[in-house]
């Protein structure tokens, strides 16, 4: 941002006091208050808020907050956001303004698990405020703002939130000419480090809400399972009592007829701490009939169970589930005649829309990170699904931010620095090109390939320094959560060898990018094609012999397929092995999450797209088809294979992890391009392929982007088969079985014959 230099000198933070809220000790969110008048009503009243934390803004009674968790999620000491809004039409000759702050990142608790809580600018949640009219200065943060507590006792974005109801001021919120009591001054403090960006996202907004399927009296409360796990708030609708607790918690299982909140705490989390800081609110009631939903913190889940509320005031009405999620519009849809493969597609969608919080998280009601690998997993299944370019790009610039001088990456952005000696490596670092790879496929992004070089040409001057003797990179996680694994880093195929073919693609995707982007690019083409090919001698020099791969592993066979790495001959021989280990497990795979991103690829590429789907739906264990009949309504973090009673606990008695992650979604990238047959090259080119399949009869797809539609379909009945393509903007083919055709544009049917399916 050319003039944040200029506007940062300009600013002023206030805070309500050093002391900040810890789970020891409470701090009630501050509630700053401003009475200011105007002569005249401006034609253009331009108010700017950047803040350190969340907020939430009002101004003469209305609140015009952008959304929720406003106005970002960062390290502060990176990036801090900023929000404009347009107020002219609510200035009136006497206002009155207020900003309520909660914790945000910049004091978050996390048990210190991820390094949160003992984060060295850990702070009080601050802001800068201004109000400019006509382009004159009519308001900014000063002493004379007035300081309150508000209502929200305790909030955090992970923990959850505590409100007292008594101790809503209503008066606060409209003009006294005078302060109220109970006021105090704020402090200056520091200006925090980060540069100053505007905040040009989508805000997380509600996409729905809906009530219980039941309510069942559990313990001294009652638990509601409203059917479905989502990410969001509950809104709590009751006519309650003065001084009357309710406390909700939310989770994902329910065992014995209790809540079980067992999978979603980390290990280190203490027993005493368990129910009180982990997906917990708590609200204290006024007299009368009273709504609240939280502020400043979200949940995952699928139930909650309540204490506090009288039998009479157990209704379903009670609770409505308010489902939010970054407000990205679906662009795709897509449907076949396989009802469990349309089944993965709806819950893909319901995950990945759980874990889009301004950036793109691995879960949403245990950690909340913004896991690397798990956004280089999804980026495909992201923007083919939704128009989510701003989204990312913005993440990926804290990313990039995120990059220690040496050129190592940490696992999860934002970050305090935990990261970087667990949980990275290659096949984690690989955001750093896959994201600008994808935006520049779906949108044209130059822009955001050009920001993004830096970082990974010094990536790939860090791996340089860190290989092993035989030019390989040892350190960081593999092939994750592979399935029939007890633990999630029990994989079968080595990281040395996952980090070989990670490192391939980064540069090849890289060199892509550096072909189609205009300017003088030799130099930093020569760098990234000399890296291309350190990657793939020292690939072919440790892992193929005699023609074939030597990590005799479905994931590695997988990958190498769809490497590039491997001859034609190469590759039908790592075909055959793929297909002999395929057919030992009666096609039932054996691969972690970066297998899973290759192997339906690899199967297809050779025509085993049936032998693919077979895989994909099961229902024995391990599959996407087991899942389903689990009761899975999101994607698992990993394909558990549960107890014979049906509980949710692992058949070795382990408990089960999150129940909502979205890097396994990757393969609703292969329902498009293979299914479907949509592949997009560009933002303007796309190629429909005929799927060989017979497990398979029909499928219907529809794509736009940036003003372009299409929709595709296609139904075979034996050796005849019809397509339907209608096409608004698009350029490209149409791949038959008999050959080549353009694309044209308006409506195409086309009948072709089927091609016979491999036995």
């Amino acid at each position: 941002m050319k003039n944040s230099a200029k506007l940062k000198d300009n600013l002023q933070y206030i805070a309500a006091g050093a002391e900040y809220s810890t789970r020891q000790k409470h701090v009630n969110a501050p509630l700053f208050r401003k009475e200011f008048s105007m002569e005249g009503k401006p034609k253009i009243a331009v108010l700017r808020i950047a803040c350190v934390g969340f907020y939430r803004l009002f101004l003469n009674g209305k609140e015009i907050t952008k959304g929720y968790l406003a106005p970002y999620i960062s390290n502060c000491n990176d990036t801090v956001y900023y929000d404009d809004y347009e107020v002219s039409g609510l200035l009136c000759a006497d206002n009155v303004l207020c900003v309520i702050l909660g914790n945000g990142f910049a004091n978050a608790t996390d048990f210190d698990i991820w390094q949160f809580e003992s984060s060295p600018f850990r702070r009080s949640p601050c802001f800068s405020l201004s109000l400019v009219c006509d382009g004159k200065q009519t308001l900014a943060t000063d002493e004379t703002f007035e300081v309150y507590d508000s209502a929200i006792t305790f909030d955090d974005l992970r923990c959850g939130e505590w409100y007292d109801a008594r101790l809503y001021r209503e008066e606060l919120f409209r003009l006294s000419g005078a302060p109220l009591s109970g006021y105090g001054k704020p402090v200056f403090v520091d200006m925090p480090r980060g540069e100053l960006v505007k905040c040009d996202v989508e805000p997380i907004l509600e996409e729905r809400r809906f009530t219980a399927k039941s309510i069942t009296p559990s313990g001294k409360g009652y638990i509601y399972d409203f059917g479905e796990d989502n990410a969001g708030v509950v809104c709590l609708r009751i006519a309650g009592k003065s001084g009357q607790k309710i406390t909700l918690d939310f989770g994902e299982v329910v065992v014995d007829g209790k809540l079980n909140k067992d999978n979603i705490v980390c290990d280190f989390v203490c027993d005493n701490y368990k129910w009180n800081y982990v997906q917990h609110d708590e609200y204290i009631c006024v007299d009368g009939w009273q709504t609240w939903a939280p502020s400043f913190t979200y949940h995952g889940f699928r139930y909650v169970y309540v204490e506090g509320l009288l039998p009479e005031q157990a209704t379903v009405d009670t609770l409505q589930y308010v489902v939010l999620h970054s407000d990205v519009k679906q662009r795709a849809t897509f449907r076949c005649s396989d009802e469990t493969l349309n089944r993965i597609y709806d819950i893909t969608l319901r995950s990945d829309l759980s874990n889009l919080f301004y950036l793109p998280t691995d879960c949403p009601q245990r950690e909340k990170n913004g896991w690397t690998a798990d956004a280089a997993l999804s980026a495909e299944q992201f923007l083919y699904t939704f128009d989510c370019g701003k989204t990312l790009a913005e993440w990926l610039v804290n990313v990039c931010k995120a990059q220690r001088s040496d050129g190592m990456m940490p696992g999860i952005v934002p970050t305090y620095g935990w990261g970087f000696n667990w949980g990275n490596g290659p096949a984690w670092d690989c955001v750093i090109a896959e994201i600008p790879y994808q935006l520049y496929r779906f949108y044209g992004d130059e822009k955001i390939v050009l920001s993004s070089l830096p970082t990974i040409l010094r990536y790939f001057d860090f791996i340089s320094t860190v290989t092993n003797a035989d030019g390989l990179v040892e350190f960081g996680l593999g092939d994750w959560c592979e399935a029939e694994t007890e633990q999630c880093h029990e994989y079968s195929t080595p990281v040395t060898y996952t980090n070989a073919l990670t490192l391939l693609d980064m540069a090849n995707k890289t060199l892509y990018m550096l072909d189609g982007i205009e300017g003088d690019n030799a130099q930093q083409t020569a760098t990234v094609r000399a890296a291309r090919q350190t990657f793939l001698q020292n690939f072919r020099k440790n892992f193929v012999k005699d023609g074939r791969i030597t990590v005799e592993t479905q994931t590695a066979l997988a990958m190498a397929i769809t490497s590039g790495a491997l001859t034609a001959d190469e590759e039908a021989k790592a075909h055959a092995d793929l297909m002999a280990l395929l057919q030992a497990r009666d096609c039932r795979f054996k691969v972690g999450v970066i297998g899973a991103k290759h192997l339906f690829d690899a199967l297809s590429k050779f025509g085993d797209t049936d032998v693919a789907v077979k895989s994909i739906v099961g229902p024995d264990y391990p599959s996407y088809g087991y899942m389903l009949a689990n009761g899975a309504t999101t994607l698992w973090e990993s394909f558990y294979k549960l107890s014979a009673d049906g509980v949710m606990w692992r058949s070795n008695g382990q408990k089960v992890d999150s129940l909502n992650h979205h890097f396994w979604g990757s393969v609703i990238g292969w329902f498009y391009r293979v299914i479907g047959g949509l592949d997009v090259l560009s933002p303007f080119e796309v190629t429909i392929t005929l799927p060989q399949t017979s497990a398979i009869t029909h499928a219907e797809l529809s794509y736009e982007n940036q003003g372009k539609k299409i929709n595709v379909a296609w139904q075979q009945n034996g050796t005849n088969g019809t397509l339907t393509v209608n096409n608004v903007g698009f350029v490209g083919k149409i791949v038959l079985p008999e050959g080549e055709i353009p694309l044209q544009q308006g409506d195409n049917e086309i009948a072709y014959r089927t091609k016979k399916i491999k036995e």
